[in-house]
């Protein structure tokens, strides 16, 4: 959403300004990592992904980075590989619609009450290569959801049942 993405853009802004603007800002100049384990938050941005690295013994934002990567698997391609990667976009996508999505989907809107409208329900696979709202209008999909088809078009088609292990759908709702 919106307000998640200006919340993360303040938040690396913030933590470049504490640690002196010596943290990474692209993929391709990773920062000089901590021992330990690291946990992401990614999220899709203009430029690709924003991922918000945290180191699990770190104390204070100099043991996190903020890194934006130009893809997807720019993103499981970083080293040191993060052990959990939530990730703020739908990750098992139905292949025949349903209505009100995905089995996850209706309980979360349950459990949000009268929140609810805050989950979308994604579009189905088939709907991925659209290219024009016309395409996927009267469909269930939301003009919001249409717009960042690429980002869930990019995850669907590197997701595999091993990176279940590490990569989770996780939204701030």
């Amino acid at each position: 959403s919106q307000s998640v993405r200006l919340r993360m853009r303040r938040l690396a802004r913030h933590t470049r300004e504490e640690m002196g603007n010596t943290m990474p800002t692209s993929c391709d100049r990773p920062a000089a990592a901590l021992p330990g384990t690291y946990l992401a938050g990614v999220d899709g941005c203009r430029a690709g992904w924003v991922v918000v690295l945290a180191h699990t013994l770190g104390h204070d934002a100099r043991a996190h980075q903020v890194v934006v990567c130009p893809s997807f698997a720019d993103v499981l391609a970083l080293t040191p590989a993060p052990t959990v990667l939530a990730v703020d976009m739908p990750i098992g996508l139905l292949t025949i619609p349903q209505p009100g999505g995905r089995d996850c989907d209706r309980l979360a809107r349950q459990v949000l009450g009268r929140r609810a409208s805050r989950v979308f329900t994604p579009p189905s696979r088939s709907l991925l290569e659209a290219t024009s709202y016309a395409q996927v209008r009267g469909r269930g999909v939301t003009i919001q959801a249409f717009h960042i088809l690429p980002k869930i078009r990019q995850v669907d088609r590197l997701m595999r049942p091993a990176l279940q292990q590490r990569v989770y759908e996780a939204h701030p709702e």
